[in-house]
Parts: C-alpha cells; sequence; structure tokens
C-alpha cells in the first residue's frame, strides 16, 4: 500500500505500518533525475496510453514452472518482453535461461495488446 506524505519527516511513520509513504520532495526528485538519465524511458512511460502497457502478473500455471524464458519465447508474443522477475521480495531482468516458479511475479513491457495476451497465458483463468 502507497500513500502521499506531506512532510518527509512522516515518512518513517507511514514505513513502520507497512505503508509505503512517498513526499512530494522525493516524488519531485526522482521525477528530475529520471528526466536527466532516462529521458526516452520517461518520455515513453509518460505516452503509455493506448499503445504501449507494463504490468505484473503472479505465474499460476504449473505448466509454466521449471522453464525458462528461452523455452516460453514462443508464448511471449512479439512487441513484447520480460522486464522483470519478482521472486522473495527480489527483483531482477532476468537471462533468457532464467527459470520461473510458480508464485514468481513477472513485468512485461510492451504494445497493450501483446501484454495483456502474455498476462493471459501466464496467469490463464482457469
Amino acid at each position: 500500500m502507497y500513500s502521499r506524505v506531506n512532510d518527509p519527516d512522516n515518512v518513517d511513520a507511514f514505513d513502520s505500518i507497512g505503508v509505503t509513504g512517498i513526499d512530494a520532495t522525493t516524488a519531485t526528485a526522482a521525477a528530475i533525475d529520471d528526466e536527466i538519465e532516462r529521458p526516452a524511458l520517461t518520455h515513453w512511460m509518460n505516452e503509455l496510453g493506448d499503445s504501449h502497457d507494463v504490468q505484473e502478473v503472479e505465474v499460476t500455471s504449473r505448466e509454466l514452472a521449471g522453464k525458462s524464458i528461452r523455452d516460453l519465447n514462443s508464448r511471449i508474443p512479439d512487441g513484447t518482453f520480460v522486464a522483470v522477475i519478482s521472486r522473495d521480495g527480489e527483483n531482477r531482468v532476468p537471462s533468457a535461461d532464467s527459470v520461473l516458479e510458480v508464485g514468481d511475479h513477472v513485468t512485461f513491457i510492451g504494445n497493450t495488446d501483446g501484454v495483456r495476451r502474455a498476462m493471459e497465458r501466464f496467469h490463464p483463468h482457469d
């Protein structure tokens, strides 16, 4: 859970109750840093809209467990890729040899339709 915090001195109080507090000063500094360090990505994220998307989905299909990203490449639509795999609180950019486990959280980046189809394949509605 996240909350906007008006006073930066109160961020620790929010963190202590399990709420990630984000103050305006830190958010502004991060946005400026992103604009300087990663302008193309920042502009792309601001223009997501109808044609592109970023989504995270939990892997629930046992059919996918034990398979690598390379093995699953044909199930990831063109124009979409796995940007991050999160497991046990750790986030990492996967290699082609990264192996998925049930419960992993996979973040897809790509065109809207491709991301939607990838999410359905990795988290089928049973």
